[in-house]
């Protein structure tokens, strides 16, 4: 195919969404079939990186899935950068490194000076 003037290769996927939709795919052309050799026209979809990575079957798209934290908790909180987290698993951790903290205390109040 030829682009602004000069010959390029092309990847057989890309060249046969433009051969079938009649247009550049301006975005990232998505395998449905999930087979990366395949040129099928009905298998491809023009997407947008998110769009791609998220409906693939890598970790980050694993990850997103997810519904649920590891002890089984639902996911109720999100934090400023977007991360789920559990507030049941969060409290827990929370509890227990105070009461680490509270046994690393001397007790009654005594000092090493005495």
């Amino acid at each position: 195919m030829r682009r602004a003037g000069r010959s390029s290769p092309q990847r057989a996927h890309r060249v046969a969404y433009e051969f079938t939709h009649g247009e550049n795919p301006e975005r990232h052309v998505d395998h449905i079939c999930r087979v990366r050799a395949c040129v099928n026209p009905d298998h491809l979809r023009d997407v947008s990186n998110a769009e791609n990575v998220l409906g693939g079957i890598g970790p980050t798209a694993i990850n997103a899935r997810k519904k649920r934290c590891n002890r089984g908790h639902e996911f109720d909180a999100v934090d400023s950068r977007g991360w789920r987290s559990c507030t049941t698993c969060r409290n827990e951790k929370r509890r227990e490194r105070r009461a680490k903290q509270r046994a690393a205390l001397p007790v009654g109040g005594e000092t090493d000076d005495e």
